[in-house]
């Protein structure tokens, strides 16, 4: 299948599934992740990277600090939440064709398909697509594929593109480990 109809596939079955998103906004976790990802300044901002100014129980800051201070600065607080939504099912939709292309490393292209749709359909997606909290878990997964893909893809493995890829797993959600 050609990678047009490929991506537009994914697309339609994830706005079909999970487009209802959208009317969900901010709620429980939300409040306290937009607080602790405000920056006013550059070092503020780089200090979203210091494990040692973290005084909360997790260190994600590619997947809680970077997207909230995104949608708190560039939209106004009734709007970030669209912002956050359409980058969450950006994100799965990239997860699902990720999923398609490494299949094709082990299935028929009709197979790779089939399991690309139902990834991006499958009920187990729902809480990471409607809580904006939980967008980690997709980020995680993404930088988590794109390794599985490098590897399976790349004649030359750099340990150095592994080792970032794994280390932006790690700092989106603990459990890519």
């Amino acid at each position: 299948m050609p990678k047009n109809k490929l991506i537009f596939s994914l697309s339609l079955a994830t706005l079909i599934a999970y487009g209802s998103s959208f009317k969900y906004g901010f709620s429980q976790d939300d409040w306290f992740h937009l607080s602790i990802s405000q920056a006013t300044t550059f070092p503020e901002f780089l200090n979203f990277f210091n494990p040692a100014q973290v005084s909360w129980i997790f260190f994600r800051p590619l997947s809680t600090h970077v997207p909230y201070w995104l949608a708190s600065s560039l939209f106004p607080l009734s709007s970030a939440p669209y912002f956050l939504h359409a980058l969450m099912l950006i994100v799965h939709l990239a997860n699902a064709y990720l999923v398609t292309r490494i299949a094709r490393q082990y299935l028929s292209d009709s197979l790779a398909f089939t399991l690309g749709i139902i990834y991006a359909i499958a009920p187990l997606h729902f809480l990471s697509l409607f809580y904006i909290g939980a967008i980690q878990q997709l980020i995680s997964t993404f930088f988590s594929l794109i390794a599985i893909h490098y590897f399976l893809i790349s004649k030359a493995r750099s340990q150095w593109i592994l080792g970032i890829l794994t280390l932006s797993a790690l700092l989106s959600k603990e459990l890519a480990l």
